[in-house]
């Protein structure tokens, strides 16, 4: 089975840009209940019980532990009498308490940090069959027909299985899962072995001799951030100016990650594509041309 991800910008209508940011607050309000959940289970079972301090433990009620079956339970109980709930897609929120169990797995599994509340809820996933690209239109549930803009082809014989609504500072983009059955073969080791050493002064350096300085995307766009932050320290908070001001800072953050992203890919690529060579992208500037390293 091979699956891919593809990202897309669209550009959707007031309705539904207002549906985009209702089921955004929604699920938002789901992850934070259900790890306040998680979270009062945890502390409340943190200490054995012969040994419990009154003054810093937790002492509540027992109640069941809040896994993925019983909080999804609850959640369709609580949707009958609750019209916040009501509002938002059943979908969109089952898939939030599934993204959840998926972060204590990989707590538990991975060593990774507990997971957080969200200030600001930035993506939702929705799973459905009926999802299909028509021309520069996205057929998907929820929010219907809605203008996408079409970057590149889906591969012939791909079927989207799932979608990811994200909101950016530089608007809104979708995430589509697509999948082909067909059998992957495992590649056998051949070729050159180049090994790579990640460093923090330098970017990397192979064992071909090809050191590449660290880019410093962040630190070239440093000098306009503290001047828009210097700026809006200024500013009335939640005043038109204050919001127009953290948007623009916002979108530079967005731009230093999309420099970021492109050069990692394109390091990536080259590096696999050309190995043995000394041959690699020095900076974003110039990664349409390469440069040879010295």
């Amino acid at each position: 089975m091979l699956n891919l991800t593809y990202n897309y910008k669209i550009i959707p209508t007031k309705e539904q840009t207002e549906k985009i940011e209702l089921n955004l607050t929604v699920c938002q309000s789901v992850w934070n209940y259900a790890l306040a959940k998680r979270k009062l289970w945890s502390n409340s079972r943190s200490c054995q019980v012969n040994a419990c301090s009154i003054r810093s433990e937790y002492i509540v009620a027992p109640f069941e532990y809040p896994n993925y079956p019983t909080q999804s339970a609850n959640l369709t109980q609580a949707k009958k009498t609750n019209d916040f709930l009501k509002s938002g897609n059943a979908q969109a929120m089952q898939q939030t308490l599934r993204k959840l169990e998926r972060a204590f797995n990989d707590m538990k599994s991975k060593g990774l940090g507990f997971p957080r509340f969200k200030r600001n809820m930035k993506s939702f996933n929705l799973v459905s069959s009926r999802i299909e690209v028509n021309g520069n239109k996205l057929k998907m549930p929820l929010l219907g027909k809605v203008k996408l803009v079409k970057s590149r082809d889906i591969p012939e014989g791909f079927k989207i299985k799932q979608v990811q609504v994200i909101k950016k500072a530089s608007g809104y983009y979708v995430n589509l899962a697509i999948e082909l059955d067909v059998n992957i073969p495992t590649p056998i080791p051949h070729g050159h072995a180049l090994g790579i050493d990640v460093g923090i002064q330098s970017m990397l350096a192979t064992s071909d001799g090809l050191i590449l300085p660290r880019p410093k995307f962040l630190d070239k766009a440093r000098r306009k951030i503290k001047l828009l932050q210097r700026r809006l320290r200024n500013k009335n908070k939640g005043s038109n100016k204050w919001q127009k001001l953290q948007h623009r800072i916002a979108l530079l953050h967005e731009a230093v990650a999309n420099r970021r992203k492109d050069y990692h890919f394109k390091l990536a690529h080259q590096l696999c594509d050309g190995v043995g060579s000394k041959t690699a992208w020095i900076n974003c500037g110039r990664c349409a041309r390469g440069q040879t390293a010295q």
